[in-house]
């Protein structure tokens, strides 16, 4: 029921991430960040993964719209 959000919108944040405290906080700068350059043109989604681990190196960024796009991986990161 948002006429201008759903005119502005171009896309989906997904931030997905360990239950770790520092990992909350990364993602909380994210999400104020994308805020403020984008208003409602995109919206941020933290999915917490409960069951995910420190050792998983869980903290993926993807973005949806007509695609959807790997930002960041952490993990593939760490493999790679």
């Amino acid at each position: 029921d948002d006429p201008e959000g759903q005119e502005a919108f171009r896309g989906h944040l997904v931030v997905a991430i360990s239950p770790e405290e520092s990992d909350m906080v990364v993602a909380e700068q994210i999400t104020e960040r994308i805020g403020k350059e984008f208003g409602k043109a995109v919206f941020v989604e933290t999915r917490v993964l409960g069951h995910a681990r420190v050792e998983d190196n869980v903290f993926e960024v993807w973005l949806e719209s007509y695609d959807v796009d790997l930002l960041h991986s952490r993990r593939q990161a760490f493999i790679n």
